[in-house]
């Protein structure tokens, strides 16, 4: 086998190692999202159906998107006001950000190293460096020792 096939080969298995880990990977986030699920039911049954939202706190259309943005206008006096059961879309947001900023790291570096054109730059610069190393070398065996004590 060549150089070139070794180096197919070996890119082929990294690329074909990376999507087991991510299938793996969104295995098990697909686990944790079910049984994150299965609590925020659990707590939303026993918390109770969510009172009516008061005048005070209306949303209004956000600027961009169309988005819902609560508008403050007076504050809580009483403690359970502020505490209240945080949605599905929240508690999957926080649990899942994590680990999807890491996947989406971990996809972008090794897209980036497995580029051609970055490849071959990386190629180049090892055998530039290859060559000058082997020039030194065969400088220092040609040229004569100086012999300054025998002049």
């Amino acid at each position: 086998m060549t150089t070139t096939a070794v180096a197919l080969t070996a890119g082929v298995a990294l690329c074909l190692l990376a999507v087991v880990a991510l299938c793996v990977l969104v295995a098990v986030l697909r686990g944790q999202v079910r049984r994150l699920s299965s609590r925020l039911d659990e707590f939303e049954r026993q918390v109770g159906a969510q009172p009516e939202p008061r005048p005070e706190q209306a949303a209004v259309a956000g600027p961009s998107r169309g988005l819902a943005v609560p508008v403050i206008t007076a504050l809580a006096t009483d403690r359970r006001e502020v505490e209240s059961a945080p949605s599905g879309w929240r508690v999957a947001s926080v649990t899942l950000a994590e680990p999807l900023i890491k996947v989406m790291s971990f996809s972008y570096g090794l897209r980036r190293a497995l580029d051609e054109e970055r490849r071959l730059r990386y190629r180049l610069a090892v055998r530039k460096e290859l060559r000058r190393q082997r020039k030194l070398r065969r400088q220092r065996r040609l040229r004569p020792v100086h012999q300054g004590w025998r002049s």
